[in-house]
């Protein structure tokens, strides 16, 4: 892996990291783009891109990818897309009211005056 996209996918973990997503996502594209999925580093990296596209609830890019690295060549990357693929298809399941917490809108709130 070139200097470039080592830089771009360490970018793309750390914004994960921070719950950046989105930029996460702009990174870790990038780095994949300079990659064959036919290696371990370009596998990795877009295994890091199927998190980054489900924290983002871009649940289609997700599985879309998922599926092309359930058929990688190499045997942990091809496991570790199939444990993702199985949650990332899995049915959602309703929550009930009561696990829910409701967070009022400030919409009707008057703003504080100040006095100053």
């Amino acid at each position: 892996m070139d200097t470039t996209t080592q830089i771009l996918f360490e970018q793309g973990k750390d914004a994960f990291l921070q719950g950046e997503y989105r930029l996460s996502i702009e990174y870790l594209e990038q780095a994949a783009a300079n990659l064959s999925k036919a290696t371990r580093e370009g596998s990795e990296v877009r295994l890091w891109l199927v998190s980054s596209y489900q924290a983002n609830n871009c649940s289609e890019d997700a599985i879309s990818l998922c599926r092309e690295l359930t058929a990688s060549p190499f045997p942990s990357t091809k496991e570790r897309a199939k444990q993702q693929l199985y949650i990332l298809e899995a049915p959602k399941l309703e929550r009930p009211k009561e696990w829910i917490t409701q967070i009022p809108s400030m919409e009707d709130v008057m703003p504080i005056q100040s006095v100053y």
